[in-house]
């Protein structure tokens, strides 16, 4: 009989010893898999930050949540067990690698040594470096390069000049002739220096402003202001530039050259460096000499 209960006994712990690690290993399936969840979480967030806000992405995840719209970041800060993120610049600063990440549940790997050269699972390097990087398998992981978005950016970036250049060719079809900055033929000028009162910045650029040269007293008067002001707005002369027209699409101040009466042209300087070392700019011309 004794020896029945020591077996009852024994079977009892075995199982109960089973079903402790089966619980453990459904505990950790569990937890693995709302990590790897919040991981694509936050990559689809940072994906729809560079689609929205532009190529260069920030240089931490805290500039993400500081941008409006994108507050939901906030809940992934100062969070020890990840997802993480990272963002390399590349080849001099042409282009930037994005990295979002989440260290294995078992604690092999930290944020920091999931990153190392040592662990790269398709090379030699780590991520700052050009060569392949493929991420733990253990662990989840979100990879990007933003030159694959660097041609649409430029893209956007020449759409926007067609539209303002649409505003100094309706002058020109009335004048023959485009409106003269005054730097000088051939010189530009930021569209920002032609302004009587310019923005401070295209973070805070609102309504609809008018170039110096192009201001006259009389005409149409309307209300452009919160508080009021009243700006008189000659339409057959007058050149209403936007804030979509004074900066690029990145925020940067746009430029406009007055080289003849006849041939003006718009650009804008991007967030990247060639191989040079130089920054790319985008351009746009209109030239009433060949429609």
């Amino acid at each position: 009989m004794p020896i029945v209960i020591i077996f009852l006994f024994v079977l009892f712990l075995t199982s109960a010893s089973q079903l402790e690690v089966t619980q453990d290993a459904t505990r950790q399936e569990r937890t693995s898999e709302t990590r790897h969840a919040r991981t694509v979480a936050l990559a689809q967030l940072v994906n729809r930050f560079l689609d929205e806000q532009g190529a260069v992405p920030p240089a931490s995840l805290a500039v993400i949540a500081a941008t409006p719209g994108y507050e939901e970041a906030r809940q992934y800060l100062n969070n020890g067990d990840g997802p993480f993120y990272v963002a390399y610049p590349m080849n001099g600063g042409t282009y930037h690698r994005v990295i979002v990440y989440s260290p294995p549940i078992d604690g092999s790997l930290t944020a920091t040594t999931y990153l190392q050269a040592a662990n790269n699972a398709c090379g030699a390097t780590d991520p700052s470096q050009s060569a392949a990087w493929c991420g733990n398998p253990k662990g989840s992981y979100w990879i990007t390069e933003t030159s694959n978005r660097i041609s649409r950016e430029m893209l956007r970036e020449r759409i926007q000049q067609q539209q303002t250049l649409k505003k100094f060719a309706a002058i020109y079809s009335i004048n023959q002739i485009y409106p003269d900055s005054g730097a000088g033929e051939g010189t530009a000028v930021k569209l920002l220096d032609l302004l009587t009162t310019p923005p401070a910045s295209a973070a805070t650029c609102t309504g609809v402003w008018q170039a110096n040269n192009a201001v006259k007293l009389t005409g149409a008067c309307q209300r452009t202001s919160a508080n009021g002001t009243l700006t008189c707005i000659q339409q057959w002369k007058d050149i209403p530039l936007s804030c979509d027209d004074l900066y690029t699409i990145w925020g940067t101040a746009r430029s406009y050259n007055f080289i003849t009466k006849d041939y003006i042209a718009l650009y804008g300087e991007a967030p990247w460096i060639d191989t040079d070392g130089k920054t790319i700019a985008i351009a746009s011309q209109l030239d009433s000499r060949n429609p």
